[in-house]
């Protein structure tokens, strides 16, 4: 058996069975012709198979970005187009398309494509297989609803994802994102990681006092840039919980024993007369949270404690784009506002967010560079590129 013709590589039912594309040619309807003829803009109307192919003999080679937000093929039915075709026939549609699209990129271009789990995994595959497993670039977990879609079975889905592959990615260029100094002055940076100042370790509002929480009241140990607190055994005879009375007898005895030993103590007070409470209770967990999660502020009044707040999830600005896309003003949501402010409610379902897409051009284009989208849908890549001084093709069956 000879092994040399074979590869790694997707089948389906229909693969290969594709009738071969003539060439076509794109015709101008003038009466819908609008702004600088010398632009190179393009909207055509039509199917995008079709309209790839008459693109090529002019194109071929010289868009530098592609998006293409293709059907997911979610098994829903939508009122602008049907998306639950059968599995082989969806890539049946798309594989055709795609080896039209990186014909038309630039030696340097780069292909983004949004997608969800239905086809992701079928996609990464087939992108492999057309673009080549080398010039892979990034599979990014886009979060588009950060509460989470809670109809969904199992888990609420939180982001789609966004494949990006180069043309030859030994040519591939990648902008970084502009970051404003004072975006980064707040934050600082101890072993585990970034932080800023947060909310007071004392807690405040309503229940904030030692009787409010029993156990949340208890002497923390500061000495220099240490902070600690008393043992369990300690921590247990504070507070009687039969008596529901609090031992400040022995509060004071085991505050002066650390004094002894170079401790300063620090109570939570609401003023000098009323104690307070933490915001941490007294557990393993927290005593090593006081070692590693506590701001010490010294003051002509003595010592605040402050919890040091660890950035989440997009809060620390990077000029390097992060492997996981993530923007509040990426949400689909935002998408749909944008959409419902220009066209009026149910225009269009799911559109990108504008701010998505200025965000994947900014990575992958200069001004003056050609971007295409081949699913044009609500219109959104082309106004992007538009107002960014982008030239743009796209494509729309309508």
């Amino acid at each position: 058996m000879n092994n040399k013709n074979q590869k790694l590589e997707l089948n389906w039912i229909g693969k290969g069975e594709e009738p071969k594309l003539e060439p076509r040619i794109l015709l101008e309807q003038p009466e819908y012709s609008y702004g600088d003829p010398s632009s190179g803009n393009m909207l055509i109307h039509g199917d995008n198979l079709l309209a790839l192919k008459a693109l090529e003999q002019d194109f071929a080679g010289k868009v530098k970005c592609i998006y293409i937000d293709p059907p997911y093929n979610t098994g829903a039915a939508f009122d602008k187009y049907d998306d639950g075709m059968e599995h082989s026939l969806w890539l049946s549609l798309i594989t055709p398309r795609l080896a039209l699209l990186k014909r038309l990129l630039t030696i340097d271009g780069i292909i983004w494509i949004s997608i969800d789990d239905n086809e992701v995994h079928y996609l990464k595959v087939l992108m492999d297989e057309i673009f080549g497993r080398n010039n892979f670039v990034a599979c990014l977990p886009t979060i588009m609803n950060l509460k989470g879609n809670q109809d969904q079975f199992g888990f609420a889905g939180t982001h789609e994802y966004t494949l990006v592959y180069s043309k030859d990615i030994t040519n591939a260029r990648f902008n970084s994102f502009e970051i404003l100094d004072d975006e980064l002055e707040e934050w600082s940076m101890d072993d585990i990681g970034y932080y800023k100042k947060g909310a007071p370790l004392r807690a405040t509002g309503a229940e904030s006092t030692r009787e409010d929480r029993p156990m949340m009241f208890f002497p923390i140990l500061v000495r220099g840039d240490d902070v600690s607190t008393i043992s369990e055994d300690e921590h247990s005879k504070i507070f009687d919980k039969i008596t529901q009375c609090f031992n400040d007898l022995f509060l004071n005895s085991i505050c002066e024993k650390y004094r002894s030993d170079g401790w300063e103590i620090v109570l939570p007070m609401v003023d000098s007369q009323t104690y307070g409470r933490w915001r941490w209770g007294y557990n393993s967990e927290n005593r090593q949270r006081l070692r590693t999660d506590v701001i010490i502020q010294r003051t002509k009044n003595g010592i605040s404690l402050y919890k040091k707040q660890r950035p989440e999830l997009g809060e620390l600005p990077s000029r390097k784009p992060k492997s996981v896309f993530y923007r509040p003003e990426y949400s689909s949501g935002n998408g749909t506002s944008q959409i419902k402010r220009l066209f009026g409610p149910n225009s269009f379902p799911y559109p990108k967010p504008e701010d998505l897409i200025r965000d994947f051009l900014i990575i992958s284009t200069d001004e003056g560079d050609i971007v295409l989208d081949s699913f044009l849908g609500s219109g959104t890549t082309a106004a992007v590129a538009h107002k960014m001084g982008r030239r743009w093709i796209g494509i729309e069956l309508g």
